[in-house]
This record gives structure tokens, sequence and C-alpha cells, in this order.
């Protein structure tokens, strides 16, 4: 399973790096303050709110004080603070510094100390990938919050008519989309081989608990059914019972009277 992850990662890390070569150097360089179009003018350099929105394919890297963000070019962030960033569009690979927060629609994702993961914003969810460290999940709602370890993807939305958030089950990365994702915003290929490589190991353990609980979750459908088949089944047993007395009561009225 090891082997398999690695050679699948090289190969599609190796077509990725072809296809960034051709824009290398553009996201090592200092960046300028007319690399992003900011609300209100120039306001990365100050101590207040600050809407983010790259201005060219060729810058799309941020770094803050508690994280770096890679950004795709649709991308739109609000900076609350320096470890406090909102994702509106778009989606982004954080690379948490210290405890970090990423503010979203519907709740919000806490990074520890050297955490990696990929967030995008679709169209009504969010979806997170975890690649490293363990990612604290917020939501809206009752109180609702989960930890998603490494090797983990989920989705989130908004608010049911119970007042509890939407939620897809954890799964397993989706290897592919995580390095599609990532190569399109960051042609850093060494980490991203390096942080994918080290993920082998928990990704091969999430994909065997997902089968498990897949599992389970068929077993406990298919008791389920036969616990309803078993109901029905008595059910129309007492109906039968209950139309022979009274196919019996007429019978005895009619001709027996």
């Amino acid at each position: 399973m090891k082997l398999a992850v690695r050679l699948f990662v090289f190969i599609l890390a190796f077509v990725l790096d072809v296809h960034v070569r051709a824009s290398e150097g553009h996201f090592g360089h200092k960046k300028q303050m007319t690399d992003f179009l900011m609300e209100p003018s120039n306001c990365l350099n100050r101590a207040e709110e600050c809407a983010l929105k790259p201005n060219n394919r060729n810058s799309n890297v941020l770094n803050f004080g508690g994280a770096k963000i890679n950004m795709s070019l649709d991308s739109e962030l609000i900076r609350r603070k320096e470890d406090w960033v909102r994702i509106v569009k778009g989606h982004a690979l954080v690379r948490a510094h210290t405890e970090f927060v990423l503010e979203t629609r519907y709740g919000n994702i806490e990074f520890p100390k050297d955490g990696i993961a990929l967030v995008e914003v679709q169209l009504d969810k969010v979806q997170v990938d975890v690649l490293r460290g363990a990612v604290k999940v917020n939501l809206l709602g009752k109180a609702f919050s989960m930890t998603l370890p490494s090797s983990f993807s989920f989705w989130y939305s908004g608010l049911q008519a119970n007042g509890m958030p939407q939620t897809g089950r954890p799964r397993p990365l989706t290897l592919d989309r995580v390095i599609r994702l990532w190569g399109g915003i960051d042609n850093d290929i060494e980490l991203m081989r390096d942080v994918l490589d080290k993920l082998s190991p928990t990704w091969k353990y999430a994909v065997l608990e997902s089968g498990y609980r897949d599992l389970a979750t068929i077993k406990e459908l298919r008791a389920e059914q036969a616990r309803k088949e078993q109901i029905e089944a008595e059910r129309r047993r007492r109906v039968e019972k209950e139309n022979g007395k009274l196919r019996k009561m007429f019978y005895d009225k009619t001709f027996l009277e």
C-alpha cells in the first residue's frame, strides 16, 4: 500500500512539476502591495481588518503572523488578525506557524502549530482536507465541533431545521484531488512529496478505518431492514388472523343462526 501511494504521488507530482516550471520563481520573491487587491486601500500593512484578493496569477502567497496561505486566483480573504483569517471564496493551502484560526461561512477551523490543510469554499459547503496535525472544526448551531486528524477529509454546510449543521462523514483524503488543488497554487513539489510521503501510514489507516465504518453501516442497515421485514410479517399475520375471525363471525351469523 505504501509503495503504491509513493508511486502515485511521484507520478502526479512529476506531471504537476512540468506544469508549474513555467511559473517558477513567481512564488518566492517578496510580495509588493500591488500584488493584491485590498479594501481598504493598502490595508495589509496596517493593524485593521483587510479584505484581500490576488491581483494576478504570479502572486498568491500571503505570510501572516500565524500562517502562510497559498490562495487560488479566485480566492477572497479577510484578515481579522494575524492569527485569524476568514476565507470567503476559493481554496487555499494553510500552513500554520502557530495556533491559527481560519474562519468560514459555516464555522471556524482551528489549526495547531505546524498544522497543514487544504480548505475549499464551494457553492453551498466547505471542504477540509487535513494534511498534517489535527484540526478542530467548530460549526454553527448547537455547539457542534469535530477534531479531524490528518489523512481525513470532511465537508460541512449550513444549519438544518433542527438547528444542527449539515455535515458529511469524515472520509480518507482523495489524493489526486489534493495534488491537483495543491499543485495549482504552490510549486513547492518537494514539500508536497514530503508531506504526502509522511502521510502514507495514516492515510492507509484512514482507508481501513473508513472501510470498517462502511461495513458496520451496511450491517446496521441490513439489521434494520430485517427488523422492518419482521415487523411487517407480524403485522400481516395479525391482519390475517383478524380477518379470519371476521370471516368466521360472518359465516356463523349468516349460515348458523
